[in-house]
């Protein structure tokens, strides 16, 4: 006699790159009792589509291969149309045998049921497999035929959750927190807010609007394990910036700056992602998203190289550094910053191989943003934007050696040992670690999250990752607003006491570009 299965699940391509491995354990029934089993049903053909995906770099695709491969295949149930392996405790896998290739989600579908006219038309198993696909345009055209379809629900997360990171005050909370010199606790500051989701996170901030607006923040006193990782916070409370802070002067140690190699923040936003972001040492993972002119690029460009600058023993021991085993001054924060990029932009195959020159020449005109910063900061008086990739003492495949560089506003060098910017993309991420690097994701919206997971469990100790993006602005088929690699990383740090998110919300481009946002043309 068949299994009667609680839910039947046929996850379309796109769906498994997205999601990877992760996939198996959302379509496990969540039900604990015996009886309660769920059902994945696969045509045999994926596997050969999974395995083009896989070499064109798609991580969803390799790892979820690598789960389907550790299946007993001595537990198998096999008949003449089809195998059914037992894959989790709550969960089975159906591979339909067919002739052909699966070219397309169509030839999917009509796969999928051809099998269920000859296997179960009579019920036994349960209804029908609902197709899973993140693309509109499939969903439309599966409706239309009839059949059962839906989102990836368990990969969906409302692109407003950018803007968590500065929530605006209520009224009472403002009356409050003003008569509280040392703050509000947590529980007290979460009643007074009363937050959509009934939280408040490590780093959050409160705006309290009015003419000039001022600003409370979620702290408390770190825990750290025995090697030093923070694990959590105790004694959380909500407390008032401090008056001084409205100058917007970035403090790195005992050091106190009105600019960043040139660059001033020129609202609070803006000092916040430098203050308790960028600069933060106890923040691993720094969100930064905004829209078109909002500084996120300029800001992040400053304050990567900032901190990879070797500075005279004086000023870096100012800055906090700290010595080595060996007793000697630090006299940088980071030792390299590695820059990824979506490999997606590149080309559609998500792997930029197949194109002409150097990783340089395949990926320079999507580093335009970070040459204009370049531009517009003091480095530029010193040297040129390609000098960061070049080593500092011999030739390489790319780059002629480094030239002889003047000290950098009377103060600081570039690393004598390594190349500032390594750049790679995530296509070459797998087995990769970095430590004491500072990582930036750009872009972060046109990763799916698995990649973003993959990227994200590569940061080694003493390493930073930052992470910009604006989920406005996707460009990878695979992804949308409500899935993709930002919002989802965002969901799943944004309780983790070594994070912050901030949002810049102003252009400062041109009035015609800030027009532009209100011009309703529908994107992705």
């Amino acid at each position: 006699m068949k299994k009667k299965y609680h839910n039947i699940y046929s996850p379309l391509i796109d769906t498994i790159e997205l999601a990877g491995p992760d996939i198996l354990k959302e379509f496990e029934a969540k039900s604990k009792d015996d009886n309660n089993k769920n059902l994945l049903v696969l045509p045999r053909e994926m596997i050969g589509v999974l395995g083009r995906s896989k070499k064109q770099g798609s991580f969803g695709a390799e790892d979820f291969l690598r789960a389907l491969d550790e299946v007993r295949i001595n537990e198998a149930e096999s008949t003449e149309n089809y195998n059914v392996y037992n894959m989790m405790d709550r969960l089975d896998v159906a591979f339909v045998k067919g002739v052909g290739l699966i070219s397309d989600y169509s030839a999917f579908e009509k796969r999928i049921n051809e099998f269920w006219e000859a296997v179960d038309n009579d019920g036994s198993w349960g209804n029908r497999p609902k197709f899973i696909s993140n693309d509109s345009s499939v969903r439309v055209d599966l409706k239309d035929r009839g059949l059962a379809v839906d989102k990836p629900g368990f990969l969906l997360h409302d692109e407003s959750i950018v803007k968590k990171g500065v929530i605006v005050a209520s009224n009472k909370f403002a009356e409050k927190i003003f008569s509280s010199p040392k703050g509000l606790s947590l529980d007290e500051a979460v009643d007074l807010l009363n937050p959509v989701d009934g939280a408040l996170y490590p780093n959050q901030f409160v705006k309290i609007r009015g003419d000039s607006p001022r600003y409370a923040r979620v702290v408390g006193d770190l825990k750290r394990s025995s090697n030093g990782k923070i694990i959590g916070y105790d004694n959380p409370r909500v407390v008032l910036l401090n008056d001084q802070e409205y100058n917007k002067k970035v403090r790195v140690g005992s050091v106190v700056r009105d600019n960043v190699l040139g660059v001033s923040a020129w609202d609070m936003e803006q000092y916040l992602a430098f203050q308790y972001g960028l600069f933060n040492d106890d923040v691993e993972l720094f969100f930064m998203t905004g829209g078109a002119g909002s500084g996120k690029t300029l800001l992040s460009y400053v304050s990567v190289i900032d901190q990879v600058l070797w500075y005279d023993s004086s000023i870096a021991k100012a800055r906090g550094y700290g010595v080595d085993g060996k007793g000697e001054q630090v006299r940088y924060k980071f030792k390299q910053i590695v820059l990824l990029k979506p490999n997606n932009l590149i080309g559609k195959d998500r792997d930029i191989g197949f194109l002409p020159g150097s990783m340089y020449d395949k990926l320079e005109s999507h580093l335009m943003p970070f040459i204009d910063a370049h531009e517009e900061c003091v480095l530029d008086e010193f040297f040129g934007f390609e000098d960061l990739l070049s080593h500092p003492k011999r030739d390489t495949s790319q780059f002629k050696k480094r030239p002889d560089i003047p000290k950098i506003n009377g103060e600081a060098y570039l690393s004598p040992k390594l190349p500032v910017f390594r750049m790679t993309y995530s296509g070459v991420m797998r087995g990769r670690s970095f430590s004491d690097t500072m990582i930036v994701v750009d872009e972060g919206e046109n990763f799916t999250p698995y990649e973003m997971k993959t990227i994200c469990g590569r940061v080694g100790m003493g390493s930073k990752l930052l992470v910009l993006g604006d989920p406005a602005q996707i460009d990878n088929p695979l992804c949308t607003r409500d899935v993709n690699g930002l919002t989802h990383a965002i969901k799943h740090y944004l309780p983790m006491a070594y994070s912050a998110l901030i949002h810049l919300p102003k252009n400062y481009r041109s009035q015609l570009s800030e027009d532009s946002n209100a011009w309703n043309v529908y994107s992705h």
